[in-house]
């Protein structure tokens, strides 16, 4: 059977099918319940400008979370935020609208990744957590960005995935309702 065939028979990828699933995550630590907001109003304050497609849709602002813990320490980084997608599976997600030099991501991001994966990890309510890490990236320049990226990351981080904001809601979004 060839790769092609193999690859199409996987399970199907999960997809938001309501807040349920972050809801439930974040159920079990009233801190985690406090940093959940609209996917727009992180976008907004991470710096997206152009028109959006989510209403709604909860994440999980694991940077907001990570200050709330941390009180005046030296936080560790984190990614901006958490979906929450059917079947219990967390989706990582980091927003570069405003990096002018791509090679500055690929210090902190590992890091990040890392410490994002621990701290969902050690939550009681914790099941699966998504293997890709979605790094969105502005439209304009989209695809010299993307390549600059996966040039810059492909030996330490093969699970990030580049991606516009108009394609995460049309991968994960549109296709469950």
């Amino acid at each position: 059977m060839s790769t092609r065939k193999k690859h199409n028979l996987a399970a199907p990828r999960p997809v938001y099918r309501g807040n349920d699933s972050i809801e439930r995550f974040a159920s079990g630590n009233e801190g985690l319940k406090a940093c959940l907001e609209p996917v727009r109003t992180i976008l907004i304050a991470e710096g997206y400008e152009a028109k959006c497609k989510f209403s709604d849709e909860l994440a999980l602002n694991l940077d907001k979370y990570e200050e709330a813990i941390c009180k005046g320490l030296k936080r560790s980084p984190t990614v901006d935020f958490v979906l929450g997608l059917e079947r219990e599976w967390l989706l990582l997600v980091e927003a570069k609208f405003r990096v002018s030099k791509m090679e500055n991501i690929r210090r902190d991001l590992p890091d990040k990744i890392a410490h994002s994966k621990a701290i969902l990890q050690s939550q009681d309510t914790f099941v699966h957590c998504m293997e890709a890490v979605v790094v969105l990236l502005k439209d304009k320049d989209f695809q010299q960005r993307s390549n600059r990226l996966r040039k810059l990351l492909m030996p330490r981080c093969r699970q990030v995935r580049p991606m516009t904001v108009g394609a995460l809601y049309e991968t994960f979004f549109t296709s469950g309702r």
